[in-house]
Protein backbone atom coordinates (compact mmCIF):
# COMPACT_ATOMS: atom_id res chain seq x y z
CA UNK A 1 0.00 0.00 0.00
CA UNK A 2 2.89 2.46 0.57
CA UNK A 3 4.59 1.82 -2.51
CA UNK A 4 1.20 2.61 -4.25
CA UNK A 5 1.23 6.22 -2.38
CA UNK A 6 4.85 7.14 -3.65
CA UNK A 7 4.76 5.71 -7.31
CA UNK A 8 1.44 7.93 -7.58
CA UNK A 9 3.27 10.56 -5.95
CA UNK A 10 6.42 10.08 -8.76
CA UNK A 11 3.74 9.53 -11.85
CA UNK A 12 2.73 12.65 -11.35
CA UNK A 13 5.95 14.46 -10.10
CA UNK A 14 8.06 13.16 -13.19
CA UNK A 15 5.47 13.68 -15.52
CA UNK A 16 5.12 17.95 -14.22
CA UNK A 17 9.35 17.99 -14.87
CA UNK A 18 9.04 16.14 -18.07
CA UNK A 19 5.60 18.21 -19.64
CA UNK A 20 7.59 21.57 -18.54
CA UNK A 21 10.59 20.59 -20.36
CA UNK A 22 9.16 19.88 -23.27
CA UNK A 23 7.35 22.90 -23.31
CA UNK A 24 10.37 25.30 -23.07
CA UNK A 25 12.02 23.38 -25.39
CA UNK A 26 9.11 23.46 -28.46
CA UNK A 27 6.30 26.15 -27.19
CA UNK A 28 3.78 22.93 -27.21
CA UNK A 29 0.78 24.43 -25.25
CA UNK A 30 -0.45 21.20 -24.69
CA UNK A 31 2.39 20.74 -22.50
CA UNK A 32 2.25 23.48 -20.06
CA UNK A 33 -1.59 22.20 -19.72
CA UNK A 34 -0.64 18.78 -18.50
CA UNK A 35 2.41 20.21 -16.51
CA UNK A 36 0.04 22.51 -14.85
CA UNK A 37 -2.46 19.36 -14.05
CA UNK A 38 0.05 17.16 -12.98
CA UNK A 39 1.44 20.18 -10.85
CA UNK A 40 -2.24 20.57 -9.33
CA UNK A 41 -2.42 16.80 -8.52
CA UNK A 42 0.91 17.53 -5.73
CA UNK A 43 -1.16 20.19 -4.92
CA UNK A 44 -3.89 18.37 -3.33
CA UNK A 45 -1.35 16.59 -1.59
CA UNK A 46 -0.01 19.67 -0.21
CA UNK A 47 -3.40 20.38 1.31
CA UNK A 48 -4.00 16.30 2.52
CA UNK A 49 -0.36 16.86 4.34
CA UNK A 50 -1.27 20.97 5.56
CA UNK A 51 -4.60 18.98 7.61
CA UNK A 52 -2.92 16.01 8.69
CA UNK A 53 0.96 17.46 9.84
CA UNK A 54 -0.26 21.70 10.48
CA UNK A 55 3.15 21.59 12.39
CA UNK A 56 5.31 20.66 9.22
CA UNK A 57 6.52 23.92 6.55
CA UNK A 58 4.72 21.59 4.25
CA UNK A 59 4.24 24.78 2.07
CA UNK A 60 7.61 25.53 1.87
CA UNK A 61 8.74 21.74 0.37
CA UNK A 62 6.21 23.15 -2.48
CA UNK A 63 7.03 26.66 -2.94
CA UNK A 64 8.39 25.72 -6.73
CA UNK A 65 4.41 24.72 -6.94
CA UNK A 66 3.68 28.17 -6.09
CA UNK A 67 6.48 29.68 -8.61
CA UNK A 68 4.92 27.77 -11.48
CA UNK A 69 1.31 28.43 -11.28
CA UNK A 70 2.40 32.00 -10.95
CA UNK A 71 4.40 32.36 -14.05
CA UNK A 72 2.17 29.98 -16.12
CA UNK A 73 -1.04 31.74 -15.02
CA UNK A 74 -1.82 34.93 -16.65
CA UNK A 75 -0.43 33.53 -20.28
CA UNK A 76 -2.95 30.49 -19.81
CA UNK A 77 -5.57 32.88 -19.25
CA UNK A 78 -4.74 35.20 -22.05
CA UNK A 79 -4.58 31.93 -24.06
CA UNK A 80 -7.96 30.69 -23.53
CA UNK A 81 -9.43 34.24 -23.96
CA UNK A 82 -8.04 34.71 -27.30
CA UNK A 83 -8.99 31.04 -28.38
CA UNK A 84 -12.91 31.61 -26.66
CA UNK A 85 -13.09 35.24 -28.84
CA UNK A 86 -11.77 33.55 -32.07
CA UNK A 87 -14.43 30.73 -31.40
CA UNK A 88 -17.58 33.54 -31.73
CA UNK A 89 -16.93 34.60 -35.02
CA UNK A 90 -16.88 38.28 -34.21
CA UNK A 91 -14.05 40.17 -35.79
CA UNK A 92 -12.17 41.85 -32.26
CA UNK A 93 -9.90 44.34 -34.32
CA UNK A 94 -6.52 44.08 -36.36
CA UNK A 95 -4.71 44.65 -33.26
CA UNK A 96 -6.33 41.80 -31.30
CA UNK A 97 -3.38 39.65 -31.81
CA UNK A 98 -2.67 36.01 -30.39
CA UNK A 99 0.26 36.30 -27.45
CA UNK A 100 3.86 35.06 -28.21
CA UNK A 101 4.70 31.69 -26.93
CA UNK A 102 8.43 32.77 -26.58
CA UNK A 103 7.94 35.52 -23.87
CA UNK A 104 6.27 32.90 -21.41
CA UNK A 105 8.54 29.83 -23.00
CA UNK A 106 11.85 32.11 -21.46
CA UNK A 107 9.52 33.34 -18.03
CA UNK A 108 8.75 29.22 -16.96
CA UNK A 109 12.04 28.38 -18.29
CA UNK A 110 13.80 31.10 -16.31
CA UNK A 111 11.65 29.86 -13.03
CA UNK A 112 12.60 26.25 -14.28
CA UNK A 113 15.87 26.53 -14.62
CA UNK A 114 16.16 28.32 -11.35
CA UNK A 115 14.17 26.09 -8.97
CA UNK A 116 14.90 22.77 -10.60
CA UNK A 117 16.98 21.38 -7.81
CA UNK A 118 13.93 22.43 -5.67
CA UNK A 119 11.52 20.49 -7.98
CA UNK A 120 13.49 17.66 -7.71
CA UNK A 121 13.79 17.81 -3.67
CA UNK A 122 10.16 17.40 -3.56
CA UNK A 123 9.56 13.64 -3.21
CA UNK A 124 12.27 13.32 -0.81
CA UNK A 125 11.31 15.59 1.73
CA UNK A 126 7.18 14.73 1.26
CA UNK A 127 7.73 10.60 1.30
CA UNK A 128 9.16 10.46 5.10
CA UNK A 129 5.43 12.51 5.85
CA UNK A 130 3.71 10.00 3.55
CA UNK A 131 5.41 7.08 5.28
CA UNK A 132 3.08 7.89 8.10
CA UNK A 133 -0.09 9.17 6.54
CA UNK A 134 -2.59 7.05 7.52
CA UNK A 135 -5.50 6.07 4.65
CA UNK A 136 -8.50 6.52 7.62
CA UNK A 137 -7.47 10.07 7.99
CA UNK A 138 -7.85 10.82 4.31
CA UNK A 139 -10.82 9.36 4.67
CA UNK A 140 -12.37 11.24 6.91
CA UNK A 141 -10.83 14.51 5.21
CA UNK A 142 -12.63 13.42 2.41
CA UNK A 143 -16.19 13.10 3.88
CA UNK A 144 -15.76 15.88 5.60
CA UNK A 145 -14.56 17.86 2.21
CA UNK A 146 -17.31 16.14 0.41
CA UNK A 147 -19.96 17.41 2.82
CA UNK A 148 -18.58 20.91 2.81
CA UNK A 149 -18.88 21.41 -0.77
CA UNK A 150 -22.54 19.62 -1.38
CA UNK A 151 -24.08 22.71 -0.86
CA UNK A 152 -21.38 25.07 -2.12
CA UNK A 153 -24.05 26.79 -4.70
CA UNK A 154 -25.53 28.30 -1.62
CA UNK A 155 -22.63 30.31 -1.36
CA UNK A 156 -21.50 33.63 -2.84
CA UNK A 157 -20.99 33.34 -6.40
CA UNK A 158 -17.21 35.13 -5.69
CA UNK A 159 -16.25 31.70 -3.60
CA UNK A 160 -17.21 29.67 -6.28
CA UNK A 161 -13.86 29.09 -7.45
CA UNK A 162 -11.97 27.81 -4.16
CA UNK A 163 -14.47 25.06 -4.12
CA UNK A 164 -14.00 24.21 -7.15
CA UNK A 165 -10.61 23.80 -5.72
CA UNK A 166 -11.62 21.87 -3.25
CA UNK A 167 -13.71 19.31 -6.05
CA UNK A 168 -10.39 18.87 -7.14
CA UNK A 169 -8.72 17.88 -4.44
CA UNK A 170 -11.53 15.26 -3.69
CA UNK A 171 -10.62 13.57 -7.36
CA UNK A 172 -7.27 13.33 -6.87
CA UNK A 173 -7.20 12.53 -2.73
CA UNK A 174 -9.86 9.98 -4.07
CA UNK A 175 -7.71 8.42 -6.78
CA UNK A 176 -4.37 8.72 -4.68
CA UNK A 177 -6.09 6.68 -1.68
CA UNK A 178 -7.04 3.90 -3.89
CA UNK A 179 -10.51 4.38 -2.92
CA UNK A 180 -12.82 2.55 -4.86
CA UNK A 181 -15.34 4.45 -7.00
CA UNK A 182 -18.14 2.71 -4.66
CA UNK A 183 -20.31 5.73 -3.17
CA UNK A 184 -18.08 8.49 -4.37
CA UNK A 185 -19.71 9.97 -7.81
CA UNK A 186 -15.79 10.74 -9.13
CA UNK A 187 -17.75 11.48 -13.28
CA UNK A 188 -20.67 13.86 -11.22
CA UNK A 189 -17.54 15.67 -9.88
CA UNK A 190 -15.22 15.30 -13.00
CA UNK A 191 -18.10 16.99 -14.92
CA UNK A 192 -18.94 19.89 -11.84
CA UNK A 193 -15.40 21.00 -11.69
CA UNK A 194 -15.11 21.29 -15.44
CA UNK A 195 -17.99 23.49 -15.65
CA UNK A 196 -16.67 25.37 -13.00
CA UNK A 197 -14.07 25.83 -14.95
CA UNK A 198 -15.95 27.60 -17.99
CA UNK A 199 -17.74 29.34 -15.93
CA UNK A 200 -14.75 30.70 -14.00
CA UNK A 201 -13.29 31.45 -17.44
CA UNK A 202 -15.70 33.24 -18.59
CA UNK A 203 -16.04 35.68 -15.66
CA UNK A 204 -12.10 36.20 -16.29
CA UNK A 205 -13.06 37.34 -19.93
CA UNK A 206 -15.70 39.51 -18.83
CA UNK A 207 -13.00 41.25 -17.28
CA UNK A 208 -10.77 41.03 -20.27
CA UNK A 209 -13.34 42.10 -22.61
CA UNK A 210 -14.22 45.54 -20.29
CA UNK A 211 -10.38 46.61 -20.02
CA UNK A 212 -9.56 45.87 -23.78
CA UNK A 213 -8.66 48.99 -25.62
CA UNK A 214 -7.87 46.54 -29.21
CA UNK A 215 -11.44 45.59 -28.93
CA UNK A 216 -13.65 47.59 -31.33
CA UNK A 217 -16.68 48.70 -29.23
CA UNK A 218 -19.72 47.35 -30.88
CA UNK A 219 -17.82 43.73 -31.26
CA UNK A 220 -17.11 44.56 -27.45
CA UNK A 221 -20.64 44.97 -26.69
CA UNK A 222 -21.64 41.64 -29.00
CA UNK A 223 -18.66 39.52 -27.28
CA UNK A 224 -20.16 40.79 -24.01
CA UNK A 225 -24.12 39.64 -25.23
CA UNK A 226 -22.56 36.03 -25.81
CA UNK A 227 -20.28 36.39 -22.89
CA UNK A 228 -23.52 36.67 -20.45
CA UNK A 229 -26.02 33.99 -21.79
CA UNK A 230 -23.18 31.91 -21.74
CA UNK A 231 -22.25 32.44 -18.59
CA UNK A 232 -25.81 32.70 -17.65
CA UNK A 233 -26.14 28.90 -18.85
CA UNK A 234 -23.36 27.54 -16.97
CA UNK A 235 -24.79 29.06 -14.00
CA UNK A 236 -27.73 26.94 -13.77
CA UNK A 237 -25.88 23.84 -14.69
CA UNK A 238 -23.76 24.42 -11.65
CA UNK A 239 -26.88 24.88 -9.48
CA UNK A 240 -29.05 21.81 -10.67
CA UNK A 241 -25.73 19.71 -9.85
CA UNK A 242 -26.11 17.43 -7.03
CA UNK A 243 -23.18 16.12 -4.83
Amino acid sequence: MKENRFRWFRKYHSRMIVCLDDFIRTGNHESLHKARVAAKHLGAIQWMLKKEFPKSKIDKIFAPLKALYKSTGAHRDQDNFYRWVMHQRIKPGKKFLLPKPKPIQKSVGRVFREQLADFNKIPGKVFPLLKKWKPKQTKKLLANTRKKVSGFQQHPLAKWHNERKKIKYLIYLHEFAGAKPKDFPVKKLNNLQDILGQWNDRRIFHRKINASKNIAKTNQQKLLGKLNKQTAALEKKIKGVKI
